[in-house]
């Protein structure tokens, strides 16, 4: 995963986007994760079919979410391994 970037929606939704350098083939799926008070939660996963490398995962503010977020990125392979997070921008909501 080489960029990233976020867009709030609405008041109550995120929209992140990434672009993947290199061989999709590698890749079964991301996890998209949240890092909110020092905690980190699982939001989401989405797969690896992309006609031009780029992914979209809208994440609704569902659960009360406020102050300083930071999302990451991780691509899981097919072995189950984990590659190397990419982190977006903090967000103040």
């Amino acid at each position: 995963v080489s960029q990233s970037r976020y867009t709030q929606v609405q008041d109550r939704s995120i929209l992140i986007e990434w672009k993947v350098d290199g061989d999709l083939e590698k890749a079964d799926h991301f996890i998209i994760k949240l890092e909110m008070a020092n905690m980190v939660t699982i939001v989401g996963t989405t797969h690896n079919i992309s006609s031009n490398n780029t992914f979209k995962f809208l994440d609704l503010l569902t659960d009360g979410e406020s102050g300083s977020l930071t999302y990451s990125i991780v691509p899981m392979y097919y072995d189950y391994t984990q590659g190397a997070p990419l982190k977006t921008n903090t967000i103040v909501i």
